[in-house]
């Protein structure tokens, strides 16, 4: 009772005063919002449109991948199979029963199989020396072979009391 009289008029313009300022600030925070709605919306979609590229990147490099995983698969499966058919072409000479011999152009043996060991020893001639079992003159029809356009000749010379039957292919390249 003992405080100053308030003045009724004056307190109504004050609380019309901060109403209307209030309604303001309340109308500009809606807008702030909208705005940083605005602003978290278009962001969202923007990393949204991120992820989905990266995304899209992902799987189409994943599938290249696939594809260079699947060329290189066959392409090793093909040389793999050439190495097997390799190896097993390689193993005629050691498994054929007949004497198979590589020489030098002098004729020197730079190969003889088991068939040639076999057929040394059914001759008694030593089988480290499958020389024995061509002709004396082998260097001269090597020569001559050579020479020729011919790359393949038959020859038939006798060993002790056998006879046999010989196939020579020149190759070049060896």
């Amino acid at each position: 009772l003992s405080a100053p009289r308030i003045d009724q008029g004056r307190a109504r313009s004050l609380i019309v005063i901060i109403s209307r300022s209030c309604a303001q600030i309340i109308q500009d925070l809606e807008g702030l919002v909208r705005a940083v709605q605005k602003n978290v919306q278009g962001r969202a979609q923007a990393s949204r449109d991120r992820v989905d590229g990266i995304v899209g990147l992902v799987a189409f490099f994943s599938g290249m991948l696939f594809l260079v995983v699947l060329i290189a698969g066959h392409y090793v499966k093909a040389y793999l199979a050439g190495v097997a058919e390799r190896r097993r072409l390689a193993m005629f000479p050691e498994r054929n029963p007949n004497p198979v011999l590589s020489l030098a152009q002098d004729g020197t043996v730079l190969f003889a199989n088991p068939g040639s060991v076999e057929m040394l020893k059914r001759l008694g001639a030593d089988p480290a020396c499958p020389a024995a079992l061509f002709p004396a003159d082998l260097v001269q029809r090597l020569a001559r072979l050579k020479s020729s356009s011919s790359r393949l000749e038959h020859w038939e010379h006798s060993v002790g009391e056998r006879t046999f039957s010989c196939r020579v292919h020149f190759l070049d390249d060896f």
